[in-house]
């Protein structure tokens, strides 16, 4: 069963995370994603390998940011993603280890354009999918950066000023119980006998 979680930085914390590429969505904030608390746990296939807690499998669905000249000449960007509580790194490997913290890379597929034709949107593509702990319930830590690993340029208004609905980040990540590989399985199997 996938559960779905849409990430629009026009709900974030303006004065905590001004940037809308980067920003935390504490507990307080999601204590209404989930009805009841979930776990998932999975079952290794050999008894000496330790289970490991929360493991759960996370695509990205959907990823637009605000058009700059910039960020269209940028063929990919990278999205850090998890919980506050467990912080994977290393999930994708990179030349010294630039991207130490990313989750995802993100490739250019559109750009949209306003009515009056004007770059408006920029859309990405991704067809990753990561295998991590991911506590449901917990705060999440989201950001976005370039190839160089820094955190995209802040597009929307400062506080007090009311946020800039065309200027904001919007991600939603599908996130599932854990896939099975060759060492783990999320549900356990009963040998059987004639």
């Amino acid at each position: 069963m996938a559960s779905f979680i849409n990430l629009d930085s026009f709900y974030r914390d303006r004065e905590v995370y001004p940037n809308e590429n980067s920003y935390q969505v504490d507990a307080r904030q999601t204590e209404t994603w989930f009805a009841a608390a979930r776990t998932t746990m999975v079952v290794a296939q050999n008894p000496s390998i330790k289970p490991r807690e929360f493991a759960t499998t996370v695509n990205i669905r959907y990823l637009s940011l605000p058009y700059t000249d910039d960020l269209a000449e940028m063929p990919i960007v990278f999205i850090n993603f998890h919980s506050k509580e467990f912080k994977d790194i290393h999930l994708i490997s990179s030349i010294n280890g630039v991207q130490i913290d990313a989750k995802f890379v993100c490739r250019f597929d559109k750009i949209q354009n306003d009515r009056n034709g004007d770059p408006m949107w920029i859309h990405y593509q991704c067809n990753m999918e990561q295998t991590m702990r991911f506590k449901r319930g917990d705060p999440v830590v989201l950001s976005i950066t370039t190839r160089s690993g820094n955190i995209l340029p802040q597009q929307d208004t400062d506080v007090p000023t009311d946020a800039d609905p065309t200027k904001q980040s919007q991600i939603t990540f599908e996130i599932t119980p854990y896939i099975n590989d060759a060492d783990y399985s999320n549900h356990t199997t009963t040998p059987f006998s004639f």
